[in-house]
């Protein structure tokens, strides 16, 4: 009895982490969408915050528009 109850106890600590991760990079990601932006517009922002250089934002915006 002792050998299931440790299988099911790291069973259950393996599930809590990959929900956690899983929420985690959920929650992370969704703050551009519930905003309504698009990648340009994430872009303009990162840009104007100064988060970005310039050389970076015109190689980044180039991409999009491919």
């Amino acid at each position: 009895m002792g050998g299931f109850s440790m299988i099911i106890f790291w069973l259950l600590v393996i599930l809590a982490i990959y929900l956690g991760s899983k929420w985690a990079i959920r929650k992370g990601n969704s703050q551009d969408i519930v905003r309504g932006e698009n990648a340009l517009d994430v872009l303009k922002r990162r840009y104007a915050s100064g988060e970005i250089d310039r050389e970076q934002y015109l190689s980044m915006k180039e991409d999009l528009e491919k």
